[in-house]
């Protein structure tokens, strides 16, 4: 029971800060939001301020810290045919797995699209590995419709029929060569290893939008459901995860904690993080380690560029606590030092290797 109540309490705290910019959007239906695709990078960069100050303010003062914005590497390198996805990477927290799999051809360009009364969703490029599953994909409206993006994004496994559950989400909006709205998205779906990988999925989207009349936004409406089915490349389920186990500790306010296993795959990174004597832990204290227990990153230093690869979600565990973090494992990095805030983020930091 206390490791499921501590889960929710982080769960919630830690939400995907796309739910939280889709949050802001719906405020902002309220308003006019007419933009100017020139004017995209700044309306997104307001939109992640918005985001900081919410976040920060009212839903989890102890996690402050959000991922800046995209490296000059990202922002001068060449992503081809994906390229106007990069106007997205200045506020997503995968963009460097996304930059990894770019430069390294772990991407599956599929370009497949889905229409129906003037809404189109096209399915760009996919990632994947046995942990998870990313996707870059457009959705369009007309014209005279703004476009707040896709509301939802489920995948199910084509061959069973399963459900693989529904994506977090992050975009940005822009206006296409013909006048229409265009939504630049990314989707990621953490998968279970230990269930056969999906040999073919089915995406299945809806799209937002509203009507503009005279510069007033009337109610919102959205589509049919879109599907898209997408058979995966095989290159993808041949990567296995790599587990190291660094059995390194280090003491929070007194309390043993030991960054006991690592999973390192193409686009993703866990760290499992166990307490001592965990099952004798009270409530107060176990809360208090789980508070201070917050990773700024984790440091990947590789032949060609150095990043930071920034947490995507958390959780409580039995033994303790895990965290996923982005991914450049095909980058094939020298050292990976993890680093967590000490004491009330005053700037000291404990470090810790992992490779």
């Amino acid at each position: 029971m206390l490791s499921d109540a501590d889960r929710m309490r982080r769960e919630q705290q830690i939400t995907d800060r796309t739910a939280q910019m889709q949050a802001i959007q719906r405020g902002l239906e309220r308003g006019k939001r007419k933009r100017k695709f020139n004017m995209f990078v700044m309306s997104t960069a307001m939109l992640v301020t918005a985001v900081v100050v919410f976040t920060s303010v009212f839903l989890f003062p102890s996690l402050q810290k959000m991922p800046p914005l995209a490296s000059p590497t990202i922002q001068h390198t060449d992503w081809g045919q994906l390229e106007q996805f990069k106007k997205i990477a200045a506020f997503d927290s995968e963009s460097e797995t996304i930059q990894s799999a770019i430069q390294r051809n772990y991407v599956q360009m599929v370009n497949k699209s889905a229409e129906k009364k003037g809404y189109k969703i096209t399915v760009n490029a996919v990632m994947a590995d046995e942990n998870k599953l990313l996707f870059l994909y457009t959705a369009t409206t007309g014209p005279h419709q703004d476009n707040y993006g896709v509301s939802s994004m489920r995948l199910m496994e084509v061959s069973t029929g399963r459900s693989l559950g529904s994506t977090s989400k992050a975009g940005g909006n822009g206006t296409g060569s013909n006048g229409n709205r265009v939504w630049y998205g990314r989707g990621s779906l953490e998968l279970d290893r230990n269930l056969p990988f999906p040999e073919q999925v089915e995406v299945d989207f809806q799209i937002a939008s509203a009507s503009v009349d005279t510069g007033k936004l009337k109610n919102v409406r959205y589509s049919d459901r879109l599907k898209v089915k997408i058979p995966l490349d095989p290159k993808f389920k041949a990567y296995k995860t790599q587990t190291l186990y660094p059995n390194q500790s280090f003491l929070l306010d007194g309390q043993k904690v030991t960054i006991s296993q690592v999973e390192l795959s193409p686009l993703m990174i866990r760290t499992k993080f166990t307490y001592d004597s965990p099952k004798k832990l009270d409530i107060k204290t176990r809360r208090a380690i789980d508070h201070k227990l917050l990773p700024e990153g984790i440091l990947s230093q590789a032949k060609e560029r150095t990043v930071m690869l920034y947490a995507l979600s958390g959780r409580g565990t039995e033994a303790g606590y895990e965290y996923i973090f982005s991914s450049n494992v095909l980058d094939e990095p020298q050292s990976l030092v993890m680093r967590l805030y000490r004491k009330n983020h005053n700037g000291e930091f404990i470090t810790v290797n992992i490779k």
